[in-house]
């Protein structure tokens, strides 16, 4: 029996090639856009859920009122305290990033990246696999380090690296561990180096004010709760830095509160943090779960799609095999077995489309890995469960509906010949057509939105002029950058092709935050810091609008002068801003505005633009120790000759050994919205894809309906109807379908869309006329359909269906 069902499953999908080939087209494409989001979803699951530790170890991260979120950074004396005055509290570790360092061993010298100083219990929060060596003493004093197999492969290849010694900015260490740190972690570095705890309490252990690192702490199984974070809060900002600052300026708790704001903290748990972090998901990065969202989402709906069409072709199939059905039922065939033999035919279809997803999952995967930044790998062996159960779904959803109704026929009717004229499933397809066209209307809809959404953010006016502008960056380890900076100056400024040099710490595309609070009044902001020298906004044509630039020819401009921007202005209610002081929270400094910067753009359109205030490097002296980007303006005839001369010097005058880094200032603001380009990619193959998922079942729905009807046709024609009067009788009711089901897709796609628009600070209105060119552009590909595969009927001469009549 089996082997009879197999038998005449194949007969069947040989002789309807055209309903087998979209039907497999279709699922195969669901179960590709299904397999891909397993895949990334899995990926970033696995983050941290190696850690036995996951569940204990917490992040401290801190509200202080800033509009961008919580911070990720902590002050010094808050985990010790932590520690002592909460027993749930067992342990806490603090990281500090470095970036990367200059190696050397030996003679020779390598810039390597991901260098972390760290308290030396690092191991006992992120316990990697050590391959050489032990955790237990791998951090046992300031003269030891442990590297990664990655780092071991770099500097000492397969040799043995225990025991020996390297030289990080001309300080030695012992190379007392090496491990393997291939797995997703919040915090994956390629060294760690102990930091000198005992020098940085001497310096920071007061100050309450300064969040500078990273700050984990292990927590006792079950003893996380609200009242624990209360109760830390209490402890430590409110008791530690609220009330003696209160008493000192001799006012109550909640006045200063009311000028200064409340730090409030959170701890968020290691095996969340990659996807539900409210901070930055830690030095590996958070990853981004709105576009898993969309991602999955979409294709669930473009499975859905599938499974829709395979409905539809199946049930519109029907006919032919009703006399099949009539005559087994006849033979004594039970319904189960009918039933049986046809969701056996559906496994089959289902099957091979799966196969033929893993295959083009594995083609694809250097594309969507190269596309995401990942290196997720297609190991069929630990999917197979998420596998098993998409086929079940899918075969459940495409094949229980059409096996019963085929499995329904009555044998009498079917046998006198009566089937075709019952309506039976009629409304079924009618019903199943019009969500293809709902689920098209979405992404047809959606895809503009989302490219007009783009599109304003590549063409809005920036407010800066980043054309031919190349900054280049120093490294961290430099302690004189101000002093390079100068001799910068002067040994670039005769370089053919460079037109200016300057420098800044607000430079666009580049995320650097260095804020401190602005007082005026009785009102505060926390105003972010843009220490610069006095050509930076002129390099840029950032204009003023209002007073003057700073001039190197005004002495008061090095000492208490400052620019604001217009965001300052209105957080602080500045009407009249010209030679108004303002007093800052950088050593209680006075400062006198000179002028207002216009707004312009540099963390992207999903970040207000922050109240900025601008000054000279020698304005507030500390600040020069953060200079890191130097700007150069070139000659676009000579860009080429220029780099290579900038470079040549860099690596040899100004920074022998250490890599040289630039980026075009366009190119690098152009990143902050490099994720939403690839959502407007995603939406603009994905509609592509469902527009001809649908209309291949549009047009095979009505294939096999002008095959059922052609006695029908052939006698119309014979009776003068025109190929015209055809058309028209065939497309009426499914171009209503259409826009019905269009109609009703419309204030759904605008909530969403809305909804998707909202990440945005600065967005676009949506317009009415992608939803009138949906309803347009779909209606037509509809008629066209129908029109061509009506039309292409009515050549048939009608002798060949009526000459037995």
């Amino acid at each position: 029996m089996l082997y009879n069902w197999i038998k005449i499953a194949f007969r069947n999908f040989a002789k309807n090639k055209i309903a087998t080939t979209i039907n497999v087209f279709g699922l195969t494409i669901g179960m590709l856009a299904i397999i891909l989001s397993i895949l990334y979803w899995k990926d970033e699951l696995s983050y941290n859920q190696w850690n036995p530790y996951k569940n204990e170890v917490h992040q401290v991260i801190h509200d202080v009122g800033d509009k961008d979120g919580l911070w990720s950074t902590a002050v010094y004396p808050e985990g010790p305290t932590l520690k002592e005055r909460f027993p749930e509290v067992t342990d806490y570790l603090y990281i500090e990033w470095q970036e990367g360092a200059l190696i050397r061993k030996g003679n020779t010298s390598t810039y390597l990246y991901g260098l972390y100083p760290a308290t030396s219990n690092f191991f006992e929060f992120f316990p990697f696999e050590f391959t050489e060596g032990s955790p237990n003493n791998a951090l046992s004093d300031l003269q030891s380090i442990a590297i990664s197999e990655k780092w071991k492969a770099q500097l000492f290849g397969e040799k043995n690296a225990l025991g020996e010694t390297i030289a990080i900015e001309d300080k030695n260490y012992i190379v007392k561990g090496v491990y393997k740190n291939e797995m997703g972690s919040a915090e994956q570095p390629d060294a760690v180096i102990p930091l000198d705890w005992d020098k940085t309490w001497e310096d920071y252990g007061d100050h309450w004010g300064m969040f500078a690192s990273r700050l984990y702490i292990k927590l006792k199984p079950g003893s996380y709760s609200k009242e624990l974070l209360e109760r830390m809060e209490h402890e430590t900002f409110y008791t530690k830095q609220a009330v003696p600052e209160a008493k000192r300026e001799g006012i109550s708790i909640e006045e200063y509160y009311e000028k200064y704001g409340e730090t409030k903290i959170d701890l968020e748990p290691l095996h969340s943090m990659r996807l539900f972090s409210k901070g930055d998901g830690g030095n590996a990065g958070k990853g981004n779960l709105t576009i898993i969202y969309i991602q999955t989402g979409l294709a669930v709906l473009i499975l859905i799609l599938s499974c829709v069409n395979f409905i539809n072709l199946t049930t519109a199939n029907a006919m032919k095999r009703a006399k099949e059905v009539g005559i087994r039922k006849t033979l004594g065939a039970q319904r189960k077995n009918i039933l049986l033999q046809f969701m056996l035919e559906v496994t089959f279809l289902c099957v091979f489309a799966l196969i033929l997803a893993l295959v083009f999952a594995e083609i694809l995967l250097p594309y969507y890995n190269e596309y995401l930044n990942k290196a997720i790998k297609l190991e069929v062996y630990s999917l197979l469960g998420y596998i098993f159960l998409v086929l079940v779904i899918v075969i459940l959803i495409s094949g229980v509906f059409p096996s019963l109704y085929l499995s329904n026929f009555q044998p009498l009717k079917v046998l006198k010949g009566n089937f075709t004229r019952s309506k039976s499933g009629i409304w079924i397809r009618n019903t199943l057509m019009g969500v293809q066209f709902f689920i098209s209307a979405f992404f047809f809809i959606g895809g503009i939105i989302v490219y007009l959404q783009v599109h304003y953010m590549m063409h809005r006016d920036l407010g800066f002029n980043p054309d031919q502008t190349v900054v280049v960056y120093m490294n961290n380890y430099n302690e004189n950058r101000y002093n390079k900076y100068e001799l910068i100056k002067q040994s670039f400024q005769n370089v053919s092709g460079i037109e200016n040099i300057s420098s800044g710490m607000r430079v666009p595309g580049y995320r650097y935050n260095n804020s401190s609070q602005l007082y005026y009044l009785d009102r505060i902001t926390q105003a972010t810091n843009c220490a610069m020298d006095f050509n930076f906004l002129d390099l840029l044509d950032i204009n003023i609008q209002e007073g003057r630039a700073l001039s190197a020819e005004i002495s008061s401009d090095t000492i208490q002068n400052i620019l604001v921007n217009e965001s300052l202005l209105k957080e602080l209610g500045i009407t009249d801003p010209i030679n108004t002081e303002v007093e800052s929270g950088m050593n209680n400094q006075k400062f006198k505005i000179v002028g207002v910067v216009e707004d312009y753009f540099i963390e992207g359109f999903n970040n207000q633009i922050k109240p900025t205030i601008y000054f000279h490097w020698n304005t507030v002296d500390w600040q020069k120790n953060n200079l890191s980007a130097v700007l150069f303006k070139i000659n676009p005839e000579q860009m080429e000759t220029a780099l290579k001369e900038i470079e040549k010097r860099w690596t040899t005058e100004i920074e022998p050994g250490y890599p040289f880094k630039y980026a075009f200032v366009d190119k690098q603001f152009a990143k902050t919205y490099l994720i939403y380009e690839k959502q407007k990619d995603i939406f603009f193959i994905l509609t592509i894809v469902v527009i001809l998922i649908a209309s291949l079942g549009l047009f095979g729905l009505v294939s096999f309906i002008i095959e059922q009807r052609m006695k029908e046709i052939s006698i119309r024609k014979v009776l003068g109807a025109s190929p015209r009067d055809l058309v028209k009788m065939f497309s009426k009711n499914y171009l209503l379908i259409a826009a019905a089901a269009i109609l009703c897709n419309l204030p759904i796609t605008y909530y969403l869309m809305k909804r998707w628009l909202e990440d945005f600070v600065y967005r676009i209105d949506i317009p009415i006329w992608p939803f009138a060119l949906a309803f347009i552009a779909l209606l037509a590909l509809t008629f066209i359909i129908i029109a061509v595969r009506t039309l292409y009927a009515t050549n048939n001469k009608p002798t060949e269906y009526l000459k037995y009549e």
